[in-house]
């Protein structure tokens, strides 16, 4: 007779709710749940039969392996209690009860209602060649439709995917979306709110994107102050008189391109984007610096500047005018892209 932690007793005992059990791998969840099925079947004075109960699994496998522990518990029963017939009607049950996957049983239940769905009995499901032989062939005649039409928008959003005498893309991000779109909730209202973002109406500054352009670019922006500070600092280490009087004006020259930028980045987008180009001057020899002190400070350098030449410079694509213009197109083709989306689901 296994030992049950507190914790296990309680998820095998729990009656009257819901419970949820988490635990790690190989912490017993199936011995428990097992445990937890065997009393509410082996409960003379609160019968359930084992049939009466759907206990779902991830795999074949593991509700092969549910039913061999559930049947040598049931077996035990038997053995300790040999004129109890519940057990051994527990037993004769089993091969029939609900121990199976989700699309096990999904798949039996439409078996079994095939009538009230209007479909044939001898329906099949399909594997993943003949689904995706399917795919391909629905979305092809989807998209000839679409062609015929001779849409505008369905146009330009072709046009924005693929080459002349090319489709691939366009079909490879319709099977993309519709895979993305299935794991959420509600599929269609997702993907009908993620196109409100691009709002053309709503300006740059005030939109979804921005938030996260704010925050990346503000991070860069306190990672490359710091680094450059922190050079700064170590000024006071050079034992070089030289070095020590003229590195003080390239790293004070670099802090002030930082502020210079950031100041135009809390100005406004606009005046961030149309922003003189950063310029840093020409690190003077360490070669008579302690080595140590002249790695940091080189080390330090290459990483900020990089964070303003490349980084934050990566954002700089689009003033908010083209921001709005390209939303404009882009609200055209996505619309578009949703009604190809609902058209090859359907």
């Amino acid at each position: 007779m296994p030992q049950w932690t507190k914790a296990q007793n309680d998820a095998i005992t729990a009656k009257n709710r819901n419970i949820l059990v988490s635990a790690a791998a190989g912490s017993g969840k199936t011995a428990v749940l097992v445990e937890r099925v065997k009393q509410l079947i082996t409960d003379i004075n609160n019968q359930v039969n084992i049939d009466e109960l759907l206990i779902v699994t991830f795999t074949n496998a593991a509700a092969a392996e549910m039913k061999y522990r559930i049947s040598k518990s049931l077996n035990a029963c038997i053995k300790e209690n040999p004129t109890e017939e519940f057990y051994k009607k527990q037993l004769s049950l089993l091969p029939n009860a609900k121990i199976c996957t989700i699309d096990s049983f999904c798949t039996n239940l439409v078996k079994e209602h095939f009538y009230d769905l209007s479909i044939g009995q001898d329906f099949t499901i399909f594997d993943d060649s003949e689904l995706q032989l399917l795919e391909d062939t629905v979305i092809n005649e989807v998209l000839d439709e679409f062609f015929d039409r001779g849409d505008k928008a369905f146009i330009s959003l072709v046009e924005s995917f693929t080459k002349p005498n090319d489709d691939k893309p366009i079909i490879d991000a319709v099977k993309r979306l519709l895979k993305f779109i299935y794991a959420q909730p509600f599929p269609y209202l997702w993907l009908e709110n993620a196109v409100k973002y691009y709002d053309p109406d709503i300006p740059l500054e005030k939109s979804e994107w921005y938030k996260y352009i704010k925050s990346q670019i503000n991070y860069l922006f306190d990672l490359g102050i710091s680094l450059v500070n922190e050079n700064i600092s170590l000024i006071d280490l050079v034992d070089d008189d030289k070095t020590r009087d003229k590195l003080p004006v390239i790293l004070e020259d670099d802090l002030t391109e930082f502020t210079r930028f950031r100041n135009a980045f809390e100005s406004s987008w606009d005046v961030f984007v149309n922003e003189r180009a950063p310029e840093f001057k020409r690190m003077i020899p360490l070669t008579k610096i302690n080595p140590k002190v002249a790695s940091t400070i080189k080390t330090n350098r290459e990483i900020y500047k990089s964070l303003l030449l490349d980084d934050i410079a990566q954002f700089l694509i689009s003033d908010s005018k083209s921001y709005t213009e390209d939303m404009k197109l882009l609200t055209v083709q996505l619309s578009a892209l949703t009604e190809l989306l609902k058209e090859v689901d359907s």
